[in-house]
């Protein structure tokens, strides 16, 4: 990894220059940068058959997150775009996450990381450049490490900064999750780095972007990898399958989630694929209790009917019952529905629209109004 933000923006020279159309090229201008007041850097932009040239503003950031852009767009960045506004402005940086990009993107702002994520939008001359590099920090990167959104704990802290309105702070989060402070404070770090919680350093958290923190935790979780699974085929079809679930001797043992789930809420298409949670109940998997009560078959593909043993007892708690059956909670199913299959994270999507209509129908509007119902 460069050591100074020089080398950083000639790497990111050498790496742009790599991804140009065929015909152009990209060198950096003498005697811009480094206090001229254009930015860290000019690049610019010509076409060997002439026919065109440009130049982007530089601004070199070797730790760069989504809270940033907000900074960018305070200082220096917005003075260059009202005084040059026919010149794009390319942030370069060792590593970009999927929401920084996304930020960035949103605020017209051009950028390029050294794994390769690259977006460049100019309008004089024309172009558009857009490649993919990775989704996560390289292990060779020396910045702070930061904590997944992967794992059993930090679903459990982001599951309750959707469902309560904040403020609230991280001994309030201890309290009402029972993960310890410390853990909570680096899942607060690394949400305030991509811009989905709002607080001052060390201050509660004032805002939450709940929409965007259930996106986040679903991309991170693969539904058919992290539960132990069985496929199964209905001889009457998923839909039967389902109908049948009332009434049998399982339905208080299992938890629905996916598609059947979600059409209860938000439907957007007849569900094909019924997946059942088992409650944790021993440490074994039941699957043949289930699938001799529900008169199911084994089956290595073409599945209709998922059976999913969950690792822990966190996914189906807080369940909404329905006739006669038990689905998961909203929050859960959104992050089932992303990481799932096919239709499923559509489904999701439509969940969370659905979630952002109704708000007052599943999130509790106060730290108070929380704790005076699980008092209860």
């Amino acid at each position: 990894m460069p050591q100074t933000e020089g080398q950083l923006i000639e790497a990111a020279l050498e790496l742009l220059a790599e991804r140009l159309p065929p015909g152009w090229s990209v060198e950096r201008a003498e005697g811009q940068g480094a206090g001229s007041g254009e930015g860290d850097a000019l690049f610019l932009f010509k076409a060997q058959s002439g026919a065109g040239a440009g130049a982007a503003i530089v601004e070199a950031k070797r730790n760069f997150a989504a809270a940033d852009v907000d900074r960018l767009l305070g200082g220096l960045t917005r003075r260059l775009r009202e005084a040059l506004s026919d010149r794009p402005i390319m942030l370069v940086s060792e590593f970009l996450t999927p929401r920084a990009r996304e930020r960035l993107a949103e605020e017209d702002i051009s950028y390029l990381d050294l794994t390769g994520n690259t977006r460049l939008v100019m309008r004089n001359p024309p172009m558009f450049v857009e490649t993919a590099g990775a989704d996560r920090r390289p292990r060779s990167s020396r910045t702070k490490r930061r904590t997944g959104f992967g794992g059993v704990e930090a679903g459990r802290v982001v599951r309750f900064l959707v469902e309560v309105e904040p403020p609230y702070g991280v001994i309030d989060i201890e309290r009402e999750t029972g993960i310890s402070r410390g853990y909570v404070s680096r899942v607060l770090d690394s949400l305030s780095d991509d811009a989905l919680i709002r607080r001052e350093p060390r201050g509660p958290v004032e805002e939450a972007d709940w929409p965007a923190m259930l996106r986040l935790r679903g991309e991170s979780v693969d539904l058919f990898r992290v539960n132990t699974m069985r496929g199964f085929v209905a001889p009457n079809g998923a839909r039967g399958a389902f109908q049948a679930l009332a009434g049998s001797a399982v339905a208080s043992r299992v938890v629905v989630t996916g598609s059947f789930a979600a059409v209860q809420t938000a439907p957007i298409a007849a569900p094909a694929l019924l997946v059942l949670y088992l409650k944790p109940e021993g440490e074994l998997p039941y699957f043949d209790e289930v699938q001799s009560a529900l008169g199911l078959l084994p089956t290595d593909e073409g599945a209709d009917v998922v059976l999913l043993w969950p690792p822990n007892d966190r996914v189906v708690e807080d369940m909404r019952a329905t006739e006669g059956i038990e689905l998961v909670n909203l929050p859960q199913l959104v992050v089932d529905c992303l990481g799932g299959t096919g239709r499923m994270p559509a489904e999701g999507e439509a969940l969370i629209e659905w979630m952002q209509a109704n708000t007052d129908r599943w999130r509790w509007s106060s730290l108070a109004a929380y704790r005076e119902q699980s008092s209860r």
